[in-house]
């Protein structure tokens, strides 16, 4: 008896499957063909990359029979579940299938991107498995906007990522501004939080004229905000006569008003560190500017811009990389062998 309803379930589901692959085959070659990812969801073909182990007969039969908006939710809960039991691994599996089941829910993509970039990144056991988890995120979030290129959430979610993940700052910032072009799903503007991002990546990178540009049309948006008044004093206060010198290309001149401008406060702000570290990239002094990024990355485990300039400098000048130094993590048990590898390199040029 059991054996009989199994091969009827069985059956219904075929025919099911027959009906939706016929009904839909023609809407498939035409996504296909003009490269559409705005569609109604899941084509039939992909069928196959949904995770199996975690669908029951019923839940496959109901994506067959066009419930997979159901189904999305369903799968959904399942992921938060995972979530709160600390599964990531397996919960990242089942969130691809919520998407490719309902390409239009945003918080599935958003949410899913940042456990790959976030949380498999930290557990990763290498440097390089880490950026690789983060960059499935970004590749993530990028077949998301694929199929939601109206929506600023997506374009907010990448250029977070470059900008806190990895640090680049210019990227983050060309990002932020294809945000602002877009609508939420109300049709409303985005938040104003997004300019202010602009202005903030352009400091990091830095690009001082940008920058201030930046704080002041938020200044225009948001004239209440007090955010853009402290900022555009520290600007003008720290940075603007060094960077006009810079900008003409006096860069002994740049140079003497950042240290006089700047050091007077806070010799190991951020901004000022990649600020200095520029001006020696720009003189061509190599040696320099190496030192001002390792001490940027020494003071910093976060500032992986800085982390990055010593990798791509040290192998444009044939050094030796310390060990422990990557463009994701810096251990702090290796502080050492950096002081070593310090002095050995680069100890003629320290004070």
């Amino acid at each position: 008896m059991r054996l009989r309803w199994h091969r009827g379930l069985a059956l219904g589901l075929l025919v099911l499957f027959l009906v939706s692959l016929s009904a839909t085959q023609g809407r498939i070659a035409k996504v296909r063909q003009e490269g559409n990812y705005r569609g109604a969801g899941l084509p039939i073909e992909r069928l196959a990359e949904l995770p199996v182990q975690d669908l029951s007969l019923v839940t496959i039969g109901a994506i067959l029979g066009g419930f997979r908006s159901v189904v999305a939710n369903i799968l959904w809960l399942k992921c938060d579940e995972y979530w709160h039991q600390g599964r990531v691994f397996r919960l990242v599996p089942l969130a691809k299938a919520v998407v490719l089941l309902e390409p239009h829910f945003i918080e599935a993509w958003r949410i899913t991107a940042w456990h790959l970039a976030y949380n498999m990144s930290v557990e990763a056991p290498t440097p390089e498995k880490a950026r690789e988890y983060i960059e499935m995120g970004l590749k993530f979030l990028e077949e998301g906007i694929k199929w939601n290129p109206d929506r600023y959430e997506l374009f907010f979610e990448l250029g977070w990522t470059y900008y806190d993940k990895l640090n680049e700052y210019e990227k983050a910032a060309a990002i932020f501004q294809q945000a602002l072009q877009k609508k939420d799903e109300f049709g409303s503007r985005p938040p104003t939080y997004i300019w202010r991002m602009i202005a903030h990546a352009y400091e990091r990178y830095p690009r001082i004229d940008e920058a201030v540009r930046w704080w002041q049309i938020d200044a225009q948006v948001e004239p209440d905000h007090p955010v853009h008044r402290g900022a555009l004093q520290t600007i003008h206060e720290r940075y603007v006569r060094a960077w006009e010198h810079f900008e003409r290309g006096e860069l002994d001149e740049a140079m003497a008003a950042l240290l006089e401008d700047w050091q007077k406060d806070d010799p190991y702000d951020t901004i000022g560190m990649h600020f200095k570290a520029r001006i020696y990239e720009r003189k061509q002094d190599i040696d320099r500017a190496i030192e001002t990024w390792f001490e940027a990355a020494r003071h910093s485990a976060v500032d992986k811009l800085a982390r990055r300039r010593v990798i791509e400098l040290c192998r444009l000048t044939g050094r030796p990389l310390p060990q422990g130094i990557n463009d994701v993590g810096l251990p702090t048990e290796v502080r050492d062998e950096w002081d070593r590898w310090f002095q050995e390199n680069l100890g003629r040029h320290a004070p």
